[in-house]
């Protein structure tokens, strides 16, 4: 995962985004940067958790069963974006301030 790249990948129609999880917050605000997507790409995340407990990604109210990442660890969570609205994510850390908010527009004709 060295080549990583955070931005649109217009080619395959994938958004990068990288998150560093702490005791701060994910990338050291509470809440986490608001991610901005259009309906049809898939969000890619690259989670690396800098905080002492296992965390991990999950968007919504999907399972909070999501792999959780050790500390010191990275995961890389992949989400096809099927509709618009606004979401929440959350680190799967009860109470630790872990969450943001998604953004799905809808996809221009």
């Amino acid at each position: 995962m060295d080549e990583w790249a955070e931005g649109e990948d217009a080619i395959s129609n994938v958004l990068h985004i990288e998150l560093v999880a702490s005791e701060q917050g994910f990338n050291g605000q509470v809440p986490g940067p608001t991610i901005e997507a259009t309906v049809g790409e898939t969000l890619v995340v690259r989670l690396i958790n800098q905080s002492a407990e296992p965390t991990g990604f999950h968007v919504g109210c999907t399972s909070h069963e999501a792999t959780r990442v050790a500390p010191g660890q990275a995961q890389e969570y992949r989400v096809v974006l099927g509709s618009e609205g606004v979401f929440h994510y959350c680190g799967c850390a009860d109470g630790k301030g872990l969450c943001g908010l998604l953004k799905v527009w809808r996809a221009e004709s």
